[in-house]
Order: structure tokens, then C-alpha cells, then sequence
């Protein structure tokens, strides 16, 4: 049988939880890498983990957009935010 889903990521939704005081608890809905899970079973946690454990990745970058000489660095692992 076949699940209708849709798929919700990246959002946030507050919850009043205290009226006297206006106290909210901010809920969001963003995962971990061992929740994410790709077409062929591993994890992302996994994928990265056996890269960086084989020394394929020896340096990991968070940037904002990527490099014009990322190719030049073929051990950097870039992760670009969005």
C-alpha cells in the first residue's frame, strides 16, 4: 500500500506554554545526519563518516557559497548553508 506524505523540513512553529508569564517553546523541525537517510539505506552520518575515516575528506568547511577553486581541493569536504 502506498503513503501519502509530504515531506516538511527546515520550519519552526512556537507554542505558548505559560499565558502569565509568556513563556513559548520554540519547536523545530531540523534533523540530525543519523536521520537523514538516502535512497540507498546509509545515513549522511555514515557517508561522511567512511570519508572522513578513509582520508578521502581531511577537512570539513562551512561556507556560503563554493569556492571557485573548490575542485583544487579535492580532501575538502564544503558545506554549503542554505
Amino acid at each position: 500500500m502506498a503513503v501519502n506524505e509530504e515531506i516538511v523540513t527546515g520550519q519552526k512553529f512556537r507554542k505558548l506554554v505559560d499565558e502569565a508569564t509568556k513563556l513559548w517553546q520554540r519547536i523545530s523541525f531540523w534533523t540530525k545526519a543519523c536521520d537523514v537517510e538516502f535512497d540507498d539505506g546509509e545515513t549522511a552520518e555514515s557517508k561522511i563518516s567512511a570519508l572522513t575515516d578513509n582520508w578521502k575528506i581531511t577537512e570539513v568547511k562551512f561556507v556560503d557559497s563554493l569556492p571557485s577553486d573548490a575542485a583544487s581541493h579535492p580532501t575538502t569536504f564544503y558545506w554549503v548553508k542554505g
